[in-house]
């Protein structure tokens, strides 16, 4: 491991994006095996969720993404760099737009401190928290379905895609379901500090998911869906390449084989997930998939890791440390001694590092705001529309 890994400058003349792909692996599995570096300073209410009269899911037509709202959300609120090297107080604006569009949605909204400080350097990081409530909420008979991004990017990139993107989808699934009555309870989360390795999504996982929602009440925890990078398609062929590491174990032979039927196109959303295990949130996600208006044929594929259920060995966290390369993988691994259990959850990503542009613009200058092309927010809104078609018809069922 990278003993300077903490540090997230770096000098673009020796960039590459093996380079800081290898960098963001490296400090992943690293706090991912020293989770108690993390540690939780305050949990605070920001606001009350607000009782408003509700439509039931199934007496709903239309729940579909709106890609106007989308454009203009990318534009208010994350086309910037949103790092605490380039600017803290640009950062906090973000958070205080976040935290009111989740307010104006009447969700209740908290935030989360953490401080994460071993090698004498601190790192203040805050997660936000909306919950929408569920007909069970505070109930033992709960279940809870998380839809979840960061919002922090590299220093000085614009992070339009890494992880504007994600955070728009978050936002945009909270916007249209604002005003639908669900019998599960759904938290949007927006995570602090993933570029520095998950630093908020294990905080979160740890000291607020589990003793404050599951531990608490008894609530079931049906899955979380992470939304990281899904803004990018390219449907020229071979504008698609696998992770070098990926590639080189046949780690996902029926993905692969998939891929290069497709002349290698980038014209798919990737979900990575534990063969085997987060079987049930990526067979939801899929049937929902099939059930969208899609006439550009966006493709979802299913990257079925052999990472295992419990806690991996570090050799095996080496060998398959990319799958671990976002906040999906806090749940997968997290580490508190009073709740055994794996907590299941998928990833869904463009692959944007290993596929056309942004295999050049990952986490650099250029992951802006030329992006925001008709088509690819139409292939967004497919990935939109999936989670929406999922949580209100197609949820997944409890695996406990």
């Amino acid at each position: 491991l990278l003993p300077t890994h903490h540090a997230s400058r770096f000098n673009l003349s020796d960039f590459s994006v093996e380079t800081e792909i290898r960098r963001h692996v490296n400090i992943t599995v690293d706090n991912l095996l020293h989770q108690d570096r993390i540690i939780t300073s305050e949990i605070r209410k920001v606001s009350k969720y607000r009782k408003k009269s509700l439509q039931r899911a199934g007496a709903v037509n239309k729940l579909f993404a709106d890609e106007n709202e989308m454009h203009k959300t990318f534009l208010e609120l994350f086309s910037q760099p949103r790092s605490h090297e380039y600017s803290e107080s640009l950062k906090q604006q973000v958070r205080n737009k976040i935290i009111a569009k989740f307010e104006e949605y009447g969700f209740d909204v908290s935030t989360q401190r953490f401080i994460y400080s071993p090698f004498g350097y601190p790192y203040n990081g805050i997660n936000i928290i909306a919950v929408k409530n569920g007909l069970n909420r505070g109930k033992a008979r709960d279940e809870i379905i998380l839809v979840g991004g960061h919002y922090d990017t590299v220093e000085e990139s614009p992070g339009v895609d890494d992880n504007g993107s994600g955070m728009v989808a978050v936002l945009e699934t909270a916007r249209v379901l604002r005003s639908v009555q669900l019998k599960q309870t759904i938290m949007f989360v927006a995570f602090d500090l993933e570029e520095q390795g998950l630093l908020g999504s294990l905080a979160f996982v740890r000291d607020y998911l589990i003793p404050v929602e599951l531990s608490k009440t008894g609530a079931k925890f049906l899955g979380a869906f992470v939304t990281d990078m899904v803004l990018r398609q390219e449907s020229d062929e071979n504008s698609q390449k696998l992770p070098s590491d990926v590639a080189e174990v046949k780690a996902v032979p029926n993905a692969a084989a998939q891929i290069r039927a497709n002349q290698n196109r980038g014209d798919f959303v990737a979900v990575w997930s534990r063969r085997g295990v987060d079987t049930e949130l990526w067979q939801s996600l899929s049937n929902s998939w099939s059930q969208l208006q899609n006439p550009l044929n966006f493709k979802l594929i299913d990257l079925d890791s052999p990472l295992p259920a419990t806690t991996p060995t570090a050799e095996q966290l080496e060998k398959y440390g990319t799958f671990t390369r976002s906040d999906h993988a806090a749940f997968w691994y997290h580490k508190n001694e009073n709740y055994s259990s794996t907590l299941n959850a998928i990833l869904l990503t463009d692959l944007a590092p290993w596929r056309g542009l942004q295999g050049r613009c990952y986490h650099r200058y250029c992951d802006d705001t030329r992006q925001l092309t008709p088509k690819n927010l139409n292939f967004m809104k497919q990935t939109v529309d999936a989670l929406l078609i999922t949580i209100t018809n197609n949820p997944p069922k409890s695996t406990k």
